[in-house]
């Protein structure tokens, strides 16, 4: 089955089988189409207006949008005129608008999440169908395939922030578009719906992107960018729903409970014109996977009943796979249901690397059921031609997948015929073109690169300008052209390095070129910050005084490269960066600081009586971080007494020749030092008989 468009869509079960069930389900979701409201939005940014709407929220740290028709046109929220181009709303009044990703170099990650609390908690066990209509706004020139809906017993309040910079949310939706298959829809509003099981009694919802923008997947449509400041991928989203699933088995019944006010009418899918009850509850016993609908109070209540039969598990039609390609088979996942492949294994999923017919048989308490698919490996040889470059002003290009009467899908995922036609020039450096075309023969894919020549007229370097030294002219994606400097050069990057004209011909089979510019340079502010230290507690470092002083250069220190942040003193472990800066040009330097408990602590005492008496009879020396020591004692006269370099060692009282010493004031002098530090201590000590 597929999404309406481009976006396919797999259905992938897991339930709990309810024999004879009662049925009271509605939309789990509140305010499925954003109508109620709190207040009317008056504009969109800076931040979000989400308060406007009743129950819906933003995630803290981005903005997605709220967008009524109640908004005034010039606050960029109005439907159907607003910053994203032109749409009408699926149903009623309102519709929400959210980026799926773009990256900042001054923030970081962003993207926009809208949640929701659910109406109640979903049940272990349970199956669910999940739906939302989603539309590319017209101005944005880029798509992707990177939207999913997270399902969460906690409330996600706000976007990681990490180093100063806003991170994508880290978790993995249970709902995601199937990975390559991109909206380019503009017009209509596209179903996206999967199934699910809840693992747990999820009690949120979270809508957006949850991939990081190295791995969210952009398609560009080729059509202009109607933003203003950066292109990135704008959808809007409007009736989103959670309908519990119940399952019978063929033959049984199921009933259904409205729970609602007054008056009823019920309807099948299968009879939409005509009322099949008035009651607040019905008995049905479909024959077939069926949708019923209640009407009331101008609300509608939807209703999904399948039955278990012999068509319940789905392989897919036969097919043929290119090389390398693989196959995942994900038949339903019926409840208490054991699966039988042909190979003996027993899990549900199996993957097909090999040609043959494969089933499977899932048996269970409504029966066993069966299913197979037929897949083939055939090469079929398809050729795009070598890689190119289009001129501007010249010829669109027509790209020829050369097998007809076959099938064909080109990397838009919207073209299935055997040529594709390029357009005529595009700012983009590079465009990839692929297509995979099969039929009864086999299968084949080839892509190739299309360059545009970037657009050069005379007058294309900039005006006489300052540099920088070493600064450079370049002109990247200029492809199979020559090049040659007044410097002699022949490359397509010059290395400025002294003040003076410089000019360039540029030649190529789009056009030959030639400019010339005046440039001045500015030397760098260049400096030595020191080297890598390391500093003891208690002790700051100042910086300032290795920083010559230059007339006209100002001076920054910071811990963070990003958001160059100015700080006052260095005060803890970390990278140091010291910034010097003119007008014109900077220079930076780094210094990695750490700390150290290396500080000299020595604790001398002043009297000491040594009586052997067990107490305070010798005099010594107490300390940490001491590495070296030397401790010598002179009597009244300047006559040495005593000599140690061990920290641990007493004096007696005793002097060098085995003498008692008399009361009296001595004197001592201690060197200690360590790695960082040194330090002589001079004092006296009185000795007491």
């Amino acid at each position: 089955m597929e999404l309406k468009y481009e976006i396919k869509k797999f259905i992938f079960l897991s339930f709990t089988l309810v024999f004879g069930l009662n049925a009271v389900t509605q939309n789990l979701i509140p305010n499925p189409s954003f109508e109620d409201t709190l207040s009317c939005p008056v504009t969109i940014g800076p931040g979000s207006n989400m308060g406007s709407c009743k129950d819906w929220y933003a995630i803290s740290g981005n903005s997605p949008d709220y967008l009524n028709t109640c908004a005034p046109e010039w606050g960029g929220g109005s439907i159907p005129n607003n910053h994203g181009g032109y749409q009408l709303p699926r149903t009623g009044n309102a519709y929400c608008g959210v980026i799926l990703n773009t990256y900042l170099e001054s923030i970081g990650e962003w993207n926009e999440y809208i949640g929701v609390k659910t109406k109640e908690p979903l049940s272990i066990n349970s199956s669910y169908l999940y739906r939302m209509h989603i539309n590319l706004a017209d101005n944005s020139q880029h798509t992707s395939d990177s939207f999913g809906a997270l399902f969460s017993t906690d409330k996600i309040a706000t976007i990681p922030f990490i180093n100063g910079r806003t991170e994508n949310l880290k978790r993995k939706p249970q709902l995601e578009i199937d990975s390559l298959n991109f909206l380019v829809e503009r017009e209509n509003w596209v179903l996206f719906e999967k199934e699910f099981t809840a693992d747990s009694a999820y009690t949120y919802l979270t809508i957006g992107n949850f991939k990081n923008h190295l791995e969210t997947n952009l398609f560009n449509t080729t059509l202009p960018s109607g933003f203003q400041h950066a292109d990135f991928p704008y959808f809007y989203i409007d009736d989103v729903s959670l309908i519990p699933i119940h399952y019978i088995c063929l033959g049984d019944s199921a009933t259904l409970n409205s729970h609602n006010s007054q008056p009823y009418q019920w309807i099948s899918e299968h009879q939409i014109n005509q009322v099949i009850s008035s009651d607040s509850i019905i008995t049905v016993s479909p024959q077939s996977n069926t949708e019923y609908y209640n009407f009331y109070d101008g609300d509608t209540s939807v209703f999904i009943v399948r039955v278990l039969e012999n068509n319940t598990l789905d392989l897919g039609l036969d097919t043929n796979l290119c090389v390398g390609e693989k196959l995942v088979l994900k038949p339903n996942i019926i409840p208490d249901t054991d699966y039988l492949w042909n190979d003996g294994s027993t899990n549900r999923i199996f993957t097909v690397e090999d040609s043959g017919t494969y089933w499977v048989e899932a048996t269970n308490l409504c029966g066993t059921f069966t299913e197979s698919i037929t897949v083939t490996y055939k090469t079929i040889p398809v050729d795009l031609g070598p890689d190119t470059v289009i001129c501007k002003g010249g010829n669109t290009l027509t790209l020829d997948a050369g097998i007809p009467n076959s099938n064909y899908v080109w990397q838009d995922y919207a073209t299935t015929t055997q040529t594709y036609t390029t357009i005529q020039y595009a700012n983009d450096l590079f465009d990839k073109f692929w297509v995979r075309v099969s039929n009864e023969n086999g299968c084949g894919t080839d892509t190739v690169l299309i360059k545009h020549m970037p657009d050069l007229t005379n007058g294309f370097l900039p005006d006489d300008t300052i540099m920088c030294e070493y600064d450079v002219l370049n002109f990247p994606g200029l492809t199979n052209t020559d090049f040659m400097w007044s410097t002699g050069s022949k490359d397509s990057i010059l290395e400025i390095t002294e003040s003076g004209e410089y000019w360039v011909d540029i030649e190529n089979y789009c056009y030959s070129v030639s400019d010339t510019i005046n440039i001045e340079i500015k030397k760098f502010p260049y400096f030595y910050l020191a080297s890598d230290t390391t500093v003891c507690y208690g002790e700051d470092l100042n910086l300032d005084l290795n920083l010559p002083a230059v007339a006209g250069f100002g001076w920054m220190k910071y811990t963070n490269p990003v958001t160059q942040e100015n700080i006052k003193g260095i005060d803890k472990p970390g990278k140091y960066y010291i910034k010097a800066f003119n007008t014109i040009c900077s220079y930076t330097d780094s210094i990695n600081v750490e700390y150290d408990d290396c500080l000299l602590d020595i604790r001398i005492p002043n009297v000491f009586t040594p009586n052997y008496d067990g107490e305070n009879d010798g005099f010594y020396v107490t300390g940490n971080n001491v590495t070296n020591f030397n401790l010598t004692i002179y009597n009244r006269w300047g006559n040495k007494v005593f000599n140690t370099e061990d920290i641990n060692r007493k004096w007696m009282g005793i002097d060098h020749k085995g003498n008692n010493c008399t009361e009296g004031v001595y004197f001592y002098i201690i060197e200690a030092s360590n790695e960082y530090y040194s330090k002589t201590y001079q004092g006296n000590i009185t000795l007491v008989r």
